[in-house]
């Protein structure tokens, strides 16, 4: 919610509405980088709308004085050929985003400390792993961000630890998404945070490796799952599942998973769950750069070749939340029109209704149509 404590803000209206004397010249067509809250908690308008004349009057009408907002209008960023390179820069420069990556790369080390100290016989603190997780996730103001946000973080040779804390993240909103207790979405996060924790114990040549694994690598490999499992299995403090998660999230509902090929009633419910985390997090991290900022490129990927492969019900409340995550999101489609996201068809999750100008496209009668960009 905006408040008077928010001092980082970009003012928006009238000179004499700026708080502290701070003075910003405004253009019809600036987006709105936050949610807007009334101060009763009402919402608005959602983060990615549009400045016009209503909206400020609305602004005005409840009292709202001044509000984040991106540098550049979109149309400005898109106009003419569309210039990836400026889109990604309106991101990354964002305070919202430099504070997000401030606290990921602080805790990148924290969760290297964690894991590896464990993987020479230390204790594993799940609190402590949680709280790493939800010291980022809080530094949001809206927890959905963390879909934005991650996809812009770089990863190096500290790629399996921001990895982990990825999955972590996105553990903690599915766990929220599916109504768990406190005590159980802790577990949740910590699961995701360990669940790569036997990656510690493959050689580093190995796991770095540029290029094809040979067989016996890939083998190698595909032992991270029963190493972090034997890393904590005596561990009488680290409640089972999250040692199951670590063990079985490679398993697939179909058989055709590793290391024992489980099918659906023998995997763990939280193993389902990271599965589909760190699935998603490994595709939006090895993709090019075009198809990272098109969550509906994802979301198609998943639904043309997952259901029944991964589990189905907690897969449809993901790509149910991711798409919802995008709704009144501005777009650009495949043949370089602009738009936004004014509905999602529950059916076909990646097939979103667009609005661009005064027409409205149903991506499900345009198959030559996708979503190319979203913001």
């Amino acid at each position: 919610m905006l408040t008077s404590k928010n001092r980082d803000v970009i003012a928006i209206f009238n000179e004499g509405d700026f708080p502290h004397g701070v003075t910003v010249k405004i253009r019809t067509g600036m987006i709105i980088a936050q949610d807007v809250y009334n101060e009763h908690g009402f919402l608005l308008c959602t983060k990615n709308s549009r400045l016009n004349e209503n909206l400020v009057r609305l602004f005005l009408q409840n009292g709202i004085r001044w509000a984040r907002t991106y540098e550049m209008s979109l149309t400005e960023k898109l106009e003419g050929a569309i210039n990836e390179d400026l889109i990604l820069s309106s991101v990354v420069q964002s305070e919202d985003f430099q504070e997000f990556k401030t606290e990921y790369v602080r805790k990148i080390d924290e969760v290297k400390e964690h894991l590896l100290d464990i993987s020479i016989g230390g204790n594993v603190d799940i609190e402590a792993l949680h709280e790493v997780t939800s010291d980022i996730v809080n530094t949001l103001d809206t927890k959905n961000d963390v879909f934005n946000y991650i996809r812009f973080m770089k990863q190096s040779d500290e790629a399996t630890f921001g990895h982990c804390i990825n999955v972590s993240m996105l553990c903690n909103l599915f766990g929220h998404w599916l109504g768990m207790k406190h005590r159980d979405i802790v577990d949740l996060t910590a699961a995701g945070s360990l669940h790569d924790l036997g990656k510690t114990k493959i050689p580093h040549s190995v796991l770095c490796k540029k290029g094809r694994l040979t067989e016996g690598e890939f083998n190698i490999v595909k032992n991270h799952t029963v190493l972090g499992y034997e890393l904590m299995k005596d561990a009488k403090h680290i409640p089972e599942r999250i040692k199951l998660a670590a063990l079985m999230h490679h398993e697939r509902p179909d058989g055709s998973g590793y290391p024992h090929g489980r099918k659906t009633s023998d995997i763990d419910k939280y193993a389902s769950i990271v599965t589909i985390c760190d699935i998603y997090d490994a595709m939006i991290s090895n993709r090019c750069y075009k198809e990272k900022l098109s969550p509906f490129y994802v979301i198609k990927t998943f639904e043309q070749g997952s259901y029944g492969y991964l589990h189905t019900e907690y897969l449809l409340v993901f790509l149910q939340n991711i798409a919802h995550t995008f709704l009144h999101s501005d777009v650009v489609l495949s043949d370089g029109r602009e738009g936004r996201v004014v509905f999602i068809n529950e059916k076909h999750l990646s097939r979103p209704i667009i609005q661009c100008g005064r027409e409205f496209i149903d991506l499900l009668e345009e198959p030559g149509l996708d979503v190319k960009l979203a913001m």
